[in-house]
């Protein structure tokens, strides 16, 4: 019998170097073309209004931002990627003209993350660029937790979870590419009352999109004149010769492996 898993999983828990960052978010983008549209998506988004995403993208999407990918499709991977967050609040924005917006996102989960949004509008008030992106947390965010400090945050913080029965999982704390701290919370099989361990397998499902992001971002950083704009062949040429294999594969960008879910 597999394992359960309940949400909120610990695969999250690689972010918590940015967990203790729980600020207060009651800031609106701009009252502008671009804010507009992101103050439409976020509202549909927090909704976890599949219809609303759906609408949305129909209306207010390119075909180039759409990338080849229907408004059902990219509904669908946004509701996957609410269910991580558990919905999204606006930290900060900045527009550098009526059509461009770049917004700072945190989200509402148990384990905070940050996100950066950015929208570029046509001349037609559509969207023809959007990025969403991981983003260190803000200055007023505080300082960074030590490894004990925040290994005992987040045991208090899994701890009331379980006994609440809505977490069965394991965590783990790595420093210097080396596990520094690890445990396990939980059942494994509730039926036969078996804990879960350290050595349990979980189901992940969409769970490791997260980490995905952030090494194809950590890739685009370390590449000079990189872009998850330009088209994934153009970048990595080896492991898309595996990856991908019809012609309209060609329009397939880094953002869509790196952010699908969101």
């Amino acid at each position: 019998r597999m394992p359960v898993l309940r949400l909120p999983a610990a695969v999250v828990v690689l972010f918590l170097l940015i967990a203790n960052a729980l600020l207060a978010s009651d800031k609106a983008t701009p009252d502008s073309p671009a804010g507009q549209l992101s103050q439409k998506w976020l509202s549909a988004y927090n909704a976890a209004d599949e219809a609303a995403l759906r609408s949305f993208v129909e209306e207010h999407y390119t075909p180039e931002a759409r990338s080849g990918r229907s408004a059902a499709e990219i509904a669908e991977g946004q509701l996957e990627g609410r269910q991580v967050t558990q919905g999204l609040d606006v930290v900060e924005s900045n527009a550098a003209s009526p059509a461009e917006l770049d917004v700072l996102l945190k989200s509402r989960g148990t384990f905070i993350r940050f996100l950066r949004l950015s929208l570029k509008l046509n001349e037609s008030g559509k969207i023809a660029e959007r990025r969403v992106a991981p983003a260190p947390p803000p200055a007023e965010a505080g300082p960074r937790l030590s490894v004990d400090e925040l290994a005992k945050e987040l045991d208090a913080k899994l701890t009331e979870l379980t006994a609440k029965d809505e977490f069965s999982g394991a965590a783990l704390i790595g420093e210097d590419d080396k596990p520094v701290w690890q445990k396990a919370y939980g059942m494994a099989d509730r039926e036969k009352k078996l804990p879960a361990t350290l050595e349990t397998r979980f189901r992940l499902g969409s769970m490791p999109k997260m980490f995905t992001s952030v090494a194809i971002a950590q890739l685009v950083d370390a590449t000079p004149c990189a872009s998850i704009q330009h088209p994934e062949k153009r970048q990595t040429p080896g492991a898309a010769a595996r990856l991908w294999s019809s012609p309209q594969d060609e329009s397939v960008r880094l953002a869509d492996l790196e952010f699908g879910a969101l």
